[in-house]
């Protein structure tokens, strides 16, 4: 669809600067005696080409806004379709920031009040995963020996082994217990400070429950002693009483082995800060890949690439509206014998008001609007453009 003739008619070439330029440098000021120049005839209050001209000036900004509405029809249709989607994932976008708004208060608050009472090495962890694989390992070659070297079936004897070994390093975690207790009693205070209170539990000293962590330690040694007694059984049988009671000390020190590096390791208040953080973290990826929802990004794009077209063409009607206005101009210029060399000084600038206001109320009547093909005015003709 070809856009009217009267719009394609100031279509330009190049921009408006150009012309302006290469028009100025070919015009020269001659010297005369006396200047002298004829005014408008008064019998005249507008000649036939300026109303023509007028017309289709105003006409321009309305034929460019009609053909960006054109242009912008399909990318503001398909926002519009997106809309309620849109809104939708916004909602849940919404919901999901002041989730982690709140659980970044929570973590920095836990960093602010508990990094004092932190007793485990920011390191730690990764010894602890090390050693406590050691341990299993060491758990599992001497069960699974023993075992095999009683006639078992390598693979049943090392299924065994990894089950007996992966209760041993279980048990150890026990040793947690005594730790957490030992520190409780360590942070217990009479008084707390207002942020404090937030995480009183961890101030009160002593756990009523205590009584039964020592059981289950209780428990847990006893898991060690059979442990212990079950290897040198297996060992005695096959290689005598002096190494059957090596290797079970052996296995014994592995698995109180597990223990000791749970008790190490343990530190309620960094375990606290540790999973916070793990918090918050999954809540700031569960946002990003709400914020990508493909409905909120398609609606954004598709409406703001409608209005871009709206608002240039709106601007391009503005500039075609001028440039006819310039040629009226240029048409009263190049005619002084029948148009004179100018209005007299107060009808001119009566005339120039009522014709920037006239301008202004046509810009401003005009609603928001989009991008397209780059198209300037300046006056001179050009191809059509579709």
């Amino acid at each position: 669809m070809n856009m009217p003739n009267l719009v394609r008619q100031w279509m330009p070439a190049r921009e408006p600067g150009d012309d302006v330029l290469t028009e100025a440098s070919t015009i020269a000021l001659q010297r005369v005696d006396e200047a002298g120049a004829v005014r408008r005839p008064d019998e005249v209050g507008e000649f036939y080409i300026e109303v023509e001209y007028d017309q289709r000036a105003s006409a321009q900004p309305r034929l460019f806004k009609a053909e960006g509405e054109r242009h912008a029809r399909t990318h503001a249709a398909r926002g519009e379709s997106l809309r309620e989607r849109a809104t939708d994932q916004s909602f849940v976008v919404e919901l999901q920031a002041q989730v982690v708004k709140d659980s970044s208060q929570r973590l920095m608050q836990m960093r602010r009040v508990l990094t004092p009472y932190v007793r485990r090495a920011p390191k730690d962890k990764v010894f602890y995963m090390v050693r406590m694989l050691l341990i299993l390992l060491g758990d599992i070659a001497g069960i699974a020996g023993a075992a095999i070297m009683l006639g078992e079936f390598p693979a049943l004897a090392v299924l065994q082994a990894v089950s007996v070994g992966a209760a041993g390093v279980t048990s150890g975690l026990l040793g947690s217990e005594i730790k957490d207790a030992r520190l409780a009693r360590k942070r217990a205070r009479d008084e707390l400070s207002a942020d404090e209170q937030a995480f009183a539990h961890l101030f009160r000293g002593p756990d009523p429950g205590e009584a039964i962590a020592k059981t289950m330690v209780l428990g847990g040694l006893g898991l060690v002693a059979l442990i212990f007694g079950g290897v040198a059984a297996l060992r005695s049988s096959t290689e005598g009483v002096a190494a059957g009671v090596v290797f079970g000390c052996m296995a014994a020190a592995v698995a109180l082995a597990s223990w000791v590096n749970c008790y190490a390791y343990a530190d309620e208040v960094a375990d606290l800060l540790d999973g916070a953080r793990v918090q918050f973290k999954a809540d700031v990826h569960y946002l990003d890949q709400l914020s990508r929802g493909r409905a909120r990004s398609a609606h954004v794009s598709e409406t703001v690439t409608a209005k871009s077209i709206r608002d240039e063409y709106e601007q391009r009607g503005l500039a075609a509206h001028d440039q006819l206005q310039a040629a009226k101009n240029r048409v009263l210029h190049t005619n002084p014998g029948v148009a004179g060399h100018g209005r007299p000084a107060a009808q001119g600038t009566l005339r120039s008001a009522g014709r920037a206001s006239s301008v202004n109320r046509i810009s401003e009547d005009e609603a928001d609007v989009l991008v397209l093909d780059g198209v300037r005015s300046n006056g001179q003709r050009s191809g059509a453009v579709s």
